[in-house]
């Protein structure tokens, strides 16, 4: 196609190419930007396009690809957008932590005070078993009795789901 067969079909074109690209949904804003970009990649195959037929078919086929590609821009989460994402997730896993945390010290009153007092001393001091058993008064065995008692029903209210 010559120079001055392009400029004199360039009307056609833009307007096939404004509405393919008006033929999507929120594409409104920018189908005129669709429609240059469309023109300009035109111009560079102008010389390998045979028909103005072939200009036609070639010009609604990047219109369509061009649309399609701003289009899957638009749907990418901007950076601010993840930002916001990113702090309604950590406050409700905040949210989360907390009714759990409110959940499990319901569950350790619920527990008799020896089997609470030797899971506290295990579980958050650390203590060995001799330790616990100098402490509580018991012998060491019993202490891993009474760790096991309290681990069973702690484990019997999860799975009831009581105190959630």
């Amino acid at each position: 196609m010559t120079e001055q067969e392009f400029v004199d079909i360039v009307p056609q074109l833009r307007a096939l190419a404004l509405q393919k690209a008006l033929s999507y949904p929120s594409a409104s804003d920018w189908a005129d930007d669709v429609a240059q970009d469309s023109l300009i990649k035109m111009w560079t195959l102008r010389e390998s396009v045979s028909s103005r037929q072939h200009a036609l078919g070639l010009v609604a086929t990047m219109a369509r690809h061009l649309t399609i590609d701003r289009l899957r821009k638009e749907h990418t989460v901007g950076l601010e957008q993840a930002r916001n994402i990113a702090a309604t997730e950590r406050a409700s896993e905040r949210v989360e932590e907390e009714s759990y945390g409110k959940w499990l010290d319901k569950a350790l009153k619920k527990l008799p005070p020896t089997e609470y007092q030797v899971l506290h001393l295990r579980q958050v001091e650390k203590l060995s078993a001799e330790e616990i058993a100098a402490i509580v008064g018991i012998s060491p065995r019993s202490v891993g009795t009474l760790l096991s008692r309290a681990r069973k029903r702690l484990l019997e209210q999860i799975k009831k789901g009581k105190c959630l």
